[in-house]
């Protein structure tokens, strides 16, 4: 939420006509790539968490052998965590306007 606010700040203050290159503009940015980060990172420990349950399960009613460690390319194989990421990691980056011009 915190990353959307900061984006429609973003937006309001160019709006208002002010420099799309300010510092203030680009500490709104800055944030909002905090935030993202965040975000995908978050997205991460909950996928990270799910295969650990589920391996959990499997050996509590199965018996199988319980393997802690959780690599990146397990997390990255599963298509709902790469299509999150893709949702959550559209915004504009420092030092980026993101102007479009028609002439």
């Amino acid at each position: 939420v915190s990353g959307t606010v900061c984006a429609i700040l973003q937006n309001e203050w160019v709006m208002q006509g002010n420099d799309p290159q300010s510092s203030t503009c680009h500490v709104f940015k800055i944030i909002n790539t905090v935030c993202t980060g965040l975000c995908i990172l978050t997205l991460f420990k909950t996928y990270s968490y799910y295969v650990l349950l589920s391996r959990l399960k499997r050996h509590l009613s199965h018996g199988k052998n319980f393997d802690p460690y959780v690599s990146l390319w397990v997390i990255l194989s599963r298509w709902k965590f790469v299509s999150e990421v893709a949702v959550c990691i559209v915004h504009v980056p420092p030092g980026v306007t993101g102007q479009v011009s028609f002439m």
